[in-house]
């Protein structure tokens, strides 16, 4: 975990390989276009569907360095019966770049597979509310979006995840935020599974009174249960 005034990106170092067999459990992983050709490096990325239909579908992607990134694809997301995409929502891609262009360009890619992931946005709200565990693999903010990889109990598919802003913290420069997780079912039959979300945080990443946010989580583990968030300086 960073320390207090620490990164603004949290890793807990993962191979892509175990990303993408955590990602084969996500429901509604769901093929977009065919490519039989030779193998190639695939990427791994949180983005958001701009717009879709029977021509193909672009897509906007922020690094953690803050670039955007505008991919266009051959697959419509909204034709798919498990995991339908609408514009502006939020997506998580297994993809490929077509040639040999540098990383992180904007142009064609080959999109592998997608998943959905759980949308939302930051709300001021109470502190003291309920919330299951969670483990967390790594947490990133690209543009305007706290990005949650881990996992977390659930039946048939993952639960409600919020980030609630504590009201009592509203004038403090780095108010204190609090991932929430609930379960799709209570029952004995709910299991540790992955869980993908990447909710919006404009409402205090954009202001200019905030200094940043501290994340409280639900973890698991003890040392992974507070990480510091701080805005990158000003150039």
């Amino acid at each position: 975990m960073p320390p207090a005034g620490g990164s603004n990106k949290f890793y807990m170092k993962a191979k892509l390989t175990a990303l993408m067999l955590a990602l084969a459990f996500v429901v509604g992983l769901t093929s977009c276009d065919n490519n039989d050709g030779p193998a190639r490096t695939t990427y791994l990325n949180f983005m958001t569907l701009v717009s879709t239909g029977q021509h193909g579908s672009t897509l906007e992607m922020t690094t953690i360095e803050g670039k955007t990134v505008m991919f266009t694809c051959t697959g419509n997301f909204a034709q798919s019966a498990t995991a339908a995409v609408t514009p502006g929502q939020r997506v998580l891609v297994l993809y490929e770049y077509p040639d040999n262009r540098e990383l992180n360009t904007s142009g064609p890619i080959n999109v592998l597979a997608y998943s959905t992931v759980i949308n939302g946005a930051v709300e001021w709200g109470p502190a003291n509310q309920r919330t299951l565990d969670v483990r967390t693999q790594a947490l990133t903010i690209t543009g305007n979006y706290l990005n949650f990889e881990g996992m977390a109990m659930y039946f048939q598919e993952p639960g409600k995840m919020r980030l609630i802003a504590d009201e009592t913290t509203a004038n403090d420069s780095k108010p204190v935020v609090y991932l929430l997780y609930e379960s799709d079912n209570d029952t004995a039959q709910q299991t540790m599974k992955a869980v993908y979300a990447s909710v919006n945080i404009s409402a205090i990443w954009n202001d200019p009174k905030y200094d940043g946010f501290v994340l409280r989580i639900p973890d698991v583990h003890s040392s992974l249960r507070e990480v510091t968030f701080n805005k990158p300086a000003k150039n």
